[in-house]
């Protein structure tokens, strides 16, 4: 999936530089990956990790995602967030208080435009 997904980012001149995932998970049936862990969200881990390799500010970083608990991830990290949806999830995430995040957009093209709208913004370079 991840070759597959870099080549079709690279085809459009979009670079990956690492993919991140979280194996474990709280009721899993493999004991060594049934464990509460840093990586897994809405804790900030994986973000934290991609920060100390990469050397990336997240604080001018984003997290998009599809869920709160993305949301959450990425406001723990210092990022500023999108949630891709149509629709505002109401609730929290996995227990923690739901906290807005900072844009909503109903698919990835969106995420992506208020994200470079954003950029040029900041560097005085208009829209």
């Amino acid at each position: 999936m991840h070759r597959h997904l870099s080549q079709l980012l690279r085809n459009k001149g979009v670079e990956i530089e690492a993919f991140y995932y979280c194996p474990h998970h709280p009721q899993g049936t493999i004991p060594a990956y049934a464990v509460n862990c840093a990586c897994r969200k809405p804790q900030p881990g994986l973000l934290l990790q991609a920060q100390r390799d990469l050397e990336l500010d997240l604080s001018a970083s984003w997290m998009v995602g599809d869920i709160m608990d993305d949301v959450a991830a990425g406001q723990r990290a210092g990022c500023r967030t999108i949630l891709l949806t149509d629709k505002v999830e109401k609730g929290t995430a996995a227990g923690f208080p739901a906290a807005l995040p900072t844009a909503i957009a109903s698919e990835l093209l969106e995420a992506a435009k208020l994200i470079l709208h954003e950029a040029r913004e900041a560097n005085g370079t208009g829209s």
